[in-house]
């Protein structure tokens, strides 16, 4: 998954926690990618690659925290 933010004049170099859920019933949501400092900088495109380590592949719902 890439998390792509605005374009990169709207937003200085800084470090952003972020964590991925998901499920596929849209009730329950398991941890596909763990709360974390990430990155996020303008000169790399203000974007974050998260990576789904085992992730069901039919999971419906996510939940970017």
């Amino acid at each position: 998954m890439v998390l792509k933010l605005p374009p990169s004049s709207a937003w200085a170099t800084r470090t952003q926690t972020l964590a991925v859920t998901g499920s596929t019933d849209g009730g329950s949501f398991g941890t596909l990618v763990e709360s974390a400092g990430r990155t996020v900088d303008p000169s790399t495109g203000n974007q974050v690659a998260l990576t789904f380590s085992g992730a069901d592949p039919l999971i419906a719902y996510h939940r970017d925290r």
